[in-house]
């Protein structure tokens, strides 16, 4: 308990690091940001999706004589 206060009052205290962020990792963060949510949005069209998916198949073989 007494490390964790202690890691917390050092971070409170530090000085803010006025560093300059280029465009080649400010990119690279973004195309990452990207393609996680695009993952996470296909992950979730293709879990909603799945259902339908089925029963349109078995809809159509349905109609098969």
């Amino acid at each position: 308990m007494r490390s964790c206060l202690f890691i917390i009052a050092l971070l409170a205290l530090c000085a803010p690091a006025y560093a300059y962020v280029g465009p080649g990792p400010g990119l690279s963060m973004l195309g990452s940001l990207f393609t996680l949510l695009a993952g996470i949005f296909l992950a979730l069209f293709m879990v909603l999706f799945y259902p339908i998916r089925l029963l349109l198949k078995k809809r159509k073989n349905a109609r098969k004589p």
